[in-house]
């Protein structure tokens, strides 16, 4: 630490799309499979999404339907193809890894786009789910602490106001910041390597700018559809890699539509004190961490201190005595049982139940059971094995997933989704953070195949794909 992922969904302002993207259908029965039940997908193609970024590692996660086809990821003007089919015309398959790129420098700026190429005659879908960034310094002996500071720690222009219309329990700290005042802005100075803004987005909302240093302002844009409403808490902006030292960023409206502005996240990394002596476990241990309370010029805020400490010899060695008494527990306790002759499994041959019947052993009538295949929740996982893609029209699929879902009689025949009824649960808040993030092996290791069970039988024709 600090080497962590932030996690940027597609609904955050963060993504740049273009006029052709659609934000989160609801009329597709599976919009309830993707992470925060949002997601973007177009059909036009050409049409790009685009992310600007500072980091090591980037990866964009979607997922691939049948009415899907090739896409191109273009990073720093270097472009790669690949295929968004999912192989047969009765299975979705969500949380896909579409792309992945490591070993970036985290000193520059960086800007991927994802570009819809079909070749197919008539058009494909491609969609956008979420985009991982993996930020940090790189280094495992740095400490990183991260303090909250509510909405009241900027410093604002005229134009703003502090009520939250009856919605101060979806806010942090149930307060906020609005305006509809064009060119009203708020700035905010800390020292840092790293800076997140949160706030709402919303109908009602519109373009906003920010500038970090002496930065060009970048232009970003805060609404909704109507189908939406107000989305919470959400990523408005995110920088890391900067340099040591002082920063400046301002947020500012663009037009008269709303702003609205709920808190700031400041990460600080530093170097442990070089007196304390301590004996540290690999990178790859689990890090601890402590919250206490900041001060802070208006209002403080909440720190959080993580290091990359790992245990010391004295917490070794009582971690080797209680092993070895747990193991001389369980060798006493088998020889006790295997003694009196309950090791072995014991059952009754079919029908023999009223005569006490034959007594078996596993090896007289061995039995398996097949488990049952196991369905991840798409809310919890990890990019730590990305795919591998084969290029061209519907090519053969390589990657890993956590959701397959077959397709049902219901959907939008007009978008082309076609889909079954399912609903996935609520998920955690902030779900990749504290995972582990992808190394550069991992990442460019080839995944081996895996086999995709047929979904259960549907009474009526199954669906095809759009014509």
């Amino acid at each position: 630490m600090p080497v962590y992922n932030v996690t940027i969904d597609d609904a955050s302002p963060l993504v740049q799309y273009d006029q052709w993207w659609t934000d989160s259908s609801h009329t597709d029965p599976f919009w309830t499979n993707y992470t925060d039940r949002t997601f973007h997908p177009t059909e036009q193609f050409g049409a790009a999404a685009t992310v600007t970024f500072n980091g090591s590692a980037v990866y964009i996660f979607g997922a691939k339907r049948p009415n899907h086809d090739v896409y191109a990821v273009t990073i720093d003007g270097a472009t790669t193809t690949a295929n968004g089919y999912s192989g047969s015309a009765n299975i979705n398959i969500f949380n896909a890894t579409l792309f992945s790129q490591t070993g970036l420098d985290t000193s520059e700026q960086h800007q991927i786009a994802l570009q819809n190429k079909y070749s197919t005659s008539t058009p494909a879908y491609v969609d956008l789910d979420y985009v991982i960034i993996t930020s940090g310094d790189g280094n495992a002996s740095t400490q990183s602490q991260d303090t909250v500071w509510d909405d009241d720690h900027a410093e604002y222009s005229i134009g703003w106001d502090t009520s939250p219309n009856g919605l101060q329990d979806n806010y942090y700290n149930q307060t906020m910041h609005r305006t509809n005042v064009m060119n009203a802005s708020a700035s905010v100075i800390f020292t840092g390597n790293a800076i997140s803004i949160y706030g709402a987005t919303s109908t009602n909302h519109g373009l906003f700018s920010v500038s970090l240093d002496s930065a060009q302002p970048l232009i970003l844009n805060g609404t909704t559809p109507s189908y939406i409403g107000i989305r919470y808490q959400n990523l408005l902006y995110w920088a890391g890699g900067l340099s040591n030292g002082q920063h400046n960023v301002t947020i500012a409206n663009v037009d008269s539509t709303f702003l609205d502005l709920d808190k700031f996240v400041v990460s600080n990394w530093s170097q442990p004190d070089a007196s304390s002596t301590t004996i540290s476990s690999s990178p790859t241990s689990s890090s601890s961490a402590a919250s206490t309370k900041a001060p802070g010029d208006n209002g403080g805020g909440s720190t959080t201190h993580h290091s990359s400490s790992g245990p010391v010899i004295g917490g070794v060695v009582a971690g080797v005595v209680v092993l070895a008494l747990i193991g001389l527990g369980a060798f006493l306790f088998y020889r006790r049982r295997s003694r009196r002759g309950l090791d072995r499994i014991q059952y009754l041959r079919p029908g023999n139940e009223s005569k006490g019947g034959d007594v078996l052993s596993a090896a007289d009538d061995p039995f398996a059971i097949e488990p049952f295949p196991v369905v991840n929740s798409v809310h919890k996982r990890t990019p730590l094995s990305p795919s591998t893609h084969a290029a061209g029209p519907h090519g053969a699929s390589t990657f890993d997933t956590s959701t397959i879902l077959g397709t049902g009689t219901s959907g939008d025949v007009e978008s082309g989704y076609i889909v079954a009824s399912a609903h996935a649960p609520w998920p955690d808040e902030n779900p990749h953070r504290d995972m582990p993030p992808p190394d550069y092996a991992q990442a460019t290791a080839t995944s081996s195949s895996r086999r995709m069970l047929p979904p259960p039988p549907i009474p009526n024709d199954p669906p095809h794909r759009k014509s």
